[in-house]
C-alpha cells in the first residue's frame, strides 16, 4: 500500500540538512472556552459534523447513595456557537450503573439535525461486562429516546463488553463503529470491529474485522468514496498494527495494514488510531511501540485509503518520549496531529502538537500545555474547524484523591502554529528515569503505608504494571506468585504496582484478596509508573538490581517460569552476596 516517493525539491534537500527546530511553546496563545462542568467531570469527547461541534462529558452525580456512586453518571453535552462559545449544558443520559471510563468515551454525535448519544452500562457483577447503549433525539437534545444496546442479549453472564464507538453521518442516521466481544470467550480475547447503520434500530450491521485489539479506540472519517475506519488489529503472534476497512460498493472492503510497523505486544497498549478526511485526502495518526521504539506516526493517503504514503515519525523532539493518544485533523489541506508525550525526564505530561503537509513537511514541535501523563486524564481531543483548532482535555488536581477540575476546552488559530517547513528526524527511544530516580519514587500499599523500592532492603527487584482490566495482567499473576514461592526466601521482591484509578481502590483490593496475591501491591491511581519506566502499556515487567539499575524490561505478557528470565534470576541470586 505504498505510493512512490515523492522527487525531493531543493526545499526538501535544504529542510534535510537543517537542524531540527527546538519545540515551540504556544501555550500563551491558548484561548480558554470556559465549560460549565462540574468537579469531579471526566471523558471529553468532540464530534463534528461539518460546522457542527459536539462537546460531551461525564459527571458524578450528587447524591447517589454511597455504595452506588462509583458508577453514577451522567452524560452531559453542549454545542458551540461562533460568537458565544459552549451553550449550557443538556442531559443527554443519567445512570446508577454507568460504566465510566478515561479510554472507552462515551459521545454524542450530531446528524442533520438529529442528534444520537451513546454510553456504557453495566450489565452484570462482573468487573469488565457492559454494553453500549443508544439514544436518539429528534428535538435538539431536549428529550431522548432510548433504542437500546448493541448486543440485544443484555441478560448475559459473561465478563466481555462492546464499546470504543465512533460515528459518522449516513444520510438522515449514523453510521457507528465499534469493538464488540461477544465472540470472546475469557483466555482466547477475540474482539471484533462490527458496524452498523443506527436509525430508529440498528440496521446492516457487519463483521469487518473478526480480530482485534480489545483496549485500543477506534477512529472514523469520510473519505470522497465513503466512510472508512482505522483500528488495531490482531493477528498471529500478537502483532498489533493498525488497519483500515472502506466502504466497498454496497459492502466493506477486506482490513488491509495502513503500515507494517511489527509491534509485537500480548498486552494492552490502551493507545487506538485515529482518522481525518478532506475530500480524497485521508490522514491517519498513531503511536507504536515497534522494535523497542516509542513513536507517533502519521500517514498519508491521496486516494480515500487505498493506498497509503510511508508514514512520518513526528515525535523526535518529546524529550521523555511519546505516550501516544494521538488525535488528528484536517485544515487547508494540511493534518495537525496531538498526542501525549513526556517534557523530560521527570516524566512531566505535556500535549504536543505538530503541523504536517502531505508532501512530508513538518512544522516544529509546539508544546501546548502541561498535562497528567497518567490515564486519568484520558484522551485529549482535536478538531480543526475555519481557521481555527479547537482542544478538550480533562483539568486534573496536584493531589491524587482529590475530584477533576472539570474539563476544559480551548482555540488555538492556525495562523499561530509554524509553518510546515522541515523534514521530521528518525524517532529516538524514550528512557527510563535514572536509578536513583526510581528508588527513592513512592507508592502506597494496600494498607495506606507509603514505600520506596529503596526501602526493601538492597533486594533483586522484579516489578510488574498491571490493572484488574488486563486479562494478559491476570495470566501473568499465578506466574509471578510462583516466582514468589521459588525465589522470595533467596532475596527476590516482587512488587506489583497497580496503575487503576482512585475510586476503583475497593475493586483492587477485592481482586488482589481474591486471588491470594502473595507478593506486594502498591498502589498508583496517577500512573506514574508509566513515566518512571517509560511504558506505555500493561503488563510491563522490568527486573532491577538493588541499586534501580534495569536489567531486563518488556510490555506484554511473559512466560515467566522457565524462561530467560527466570534464569537471570536464579544467576542474580547466586551470584549476590550473603548477608
Amino acid at each position: 500500500m505504498m505510493l512512490s516517493s515523492l522527487p525531493v525539491t531543493l526545499a526538501l534537500q535544504a529542510a534535510l540538512l537543517a537542524a531540527p527546530a527546538a519545540p515551540v511553546d504556544l501555550s500563551a496563545k491558548l484561548a480558554e472556552l470556559p465549560v460549565a462542568s462540574a468537579a469531579g467531570a471526566m471523558s471529553p469527547r468532540l464530534s463534528q459534523n461539518g460546522d457542527e461541534i459536539i462537546l460531551s462529558w461525564l459527571e458524578p452525580i450528587e447524591g447517589a447513595p454511597a455504595e452506588l456512586k462509583d458508577d453514577a453518571f451522567e452524560l452531559k453535552w453542549g454545542r458551540l456557537s461562533a460568537s458565544s462559545g459552549w451553550s449550557r449544558p443538556l442531559s443527554a443520559a443519567k445512570s446508577l450503573r454507568m460504566f465510566a471510563n478515561t479510554a472507552d468515551m462515551p459521545s454524542v454525535f450530531p446528524a442533520k439535525g438529529i442528534f444520537f448519544a451513546h454510553w456504557l452500562e453495566k450489565i452484570n457483577e462482573q468487573p469488565y461486562a457492559y454494553d453500549a447503549l443508544i439514544a436518539q433525539s429528534r428535538d435538539g437534545g431536549r428529550t431522548w429516546r432510548h433504542l437500546g444496546s448493541l448486543r440485544r442479549d443484555s441478560g448475559r453472564k459473561e465478563n466481555n463488553y462492546d464499546g470504543f464507538l465512533s460515528f459518522l453521518p449516513e444520510g438522515g442516521s449514523a453510521r457507528a463503529f465499534w469493538i464488540d466481544g461477544r465472540n470472546d470467550r475469557g483466555e482466547e480475547d477475540n474482539y471484533q470491529l462490527r458496524t452498523a447503520k443506527i436509525a430508529t434500530s440498528l440496521r446492516e450491521e457487519a463483521v469487518l474485522d473478526g480480530s482485534t485489539c480489545s483496549c485500543c479506540d477506534i477512529g472514523s472519517a469520510l473519505t470522497d468514496k465513503g466512510p472508512v475506519v482505522v483500528y488495531r488489529g490482531r493477528r498471529d503472534g500478537d502483532i498489533r498494527d493498525i488497519h483500515i476497512v472502506a466502504r466497498k460498493g454496497s459492502g466493506w472492503s477486506q482490513p488491509r495494514p495502513v503500515h507494517t510497523d511489527g509491534w509485537q505486544i500480548a498486552g494492552c497498549p490502551v493507545n487506538g488510531p485515529q482518522a481525518a478526511a478532506s475530500g480524497p485526502l485521508l490522514a491517519v495518526a498513531w503511536f507504536s511501540g515497534a522494535g523497542g521504539r516509542d513513536s507517533v506516526k502519521l500517514a498519508f493517503s491521496r486516494d480515500s485509503g487505498q493506498t497509503f504514503a510511508p508514514p512520518l515519525e513526528l515525535d523526535d523532539l518529546s524529550p521523555g518520549g511519546p505516550i501516544g493518544r494521538v488525535d488528528v485533523a484536517l485544515a487547508g489541506g494540511e493534518a495537525f496531529v496531538s498526542w501525549l508525550g513526556r517534557a523530560d525526564e521527570s516524566g512531566q505530561g505535556v500535549l504536543f502538537l505538530r503541523r504536517v503537509s502531505p508532501s512530508g513537511l513538518a512544522s516544529p514541535i509546539v508544546r501546548m500545555m502541561p498535562i497528567d501523563a497518567g490515564w486519568r486524564s484520558g484522551f485529549p481531543q482535536l478538531v480543526a474547524r475555519k481557521d481555527e483548532l479547537l482542544l478538550a482535555w480533562t483539568g486534573l488536581p496536584d493531589k491524587e484523591d482529590a475530584p477533576t477540575l472539570g474539563v476544559r476546552t480551548a482555540r488555538l488559530a492556525l495562523r499561530d502554529i509554524p509553518p510546515a517547513t522541515g523534514i521530521p528526524p528518525s524517532t529516538t527511544p524514550s528512557a527510563a528515569l535514572s536509578a536513583d530516580e526510581i528508588m527513592k519514587t513512592s507508592f502506597k500499599d494496600l494498607a495506606g503505608k507509603e514505600t520506596r523500592f529503596s526501602d526493601l532492603g538492597g533486594k533483586l527487584l522484579l516489578v510488574s504494571l498491571w490493572a484488574t482490566w488486563c486479562e494478559p495482567c491476570h495470566k501473568e499473576q499465578a506466574e509471578l506468585a510462583e516466582l514468589h514461592r521459588l525465589y522470595s526466601a533467596k532475596g527476590l521482591s516482587i512488587i506489583g504496582i497497580n496503575l487503576d484509578l482512585r475510586r476503583h481502590r475497593a475493586k483492587v483490593e477485592s481482586f488482589v484478596k481474591e486471588r491470594s496475591l502473595p507478593y506486594a501491591v502498591w498502589l498508583d491511581p496517577k500512573s506514574k509508573a508509566l513515566s518512571l519506566f517509560a511504558t506505555n502499556g500493561v503488563p510491563s515487567t522490568f527486573l532491577m538490581n538493588p541499586k534501580g539499575e534495569i536489567l531486563f524490561r518488556k510490555t506484554g505478557f511473559l512466560r515467566l517460569i522457565g524462561s530467560e528470565l527466570e534464569k537471570t534470576i536464579a544467576r542474580s541470586l547466586s551470584a549476590a552476596p550473603r548477608p
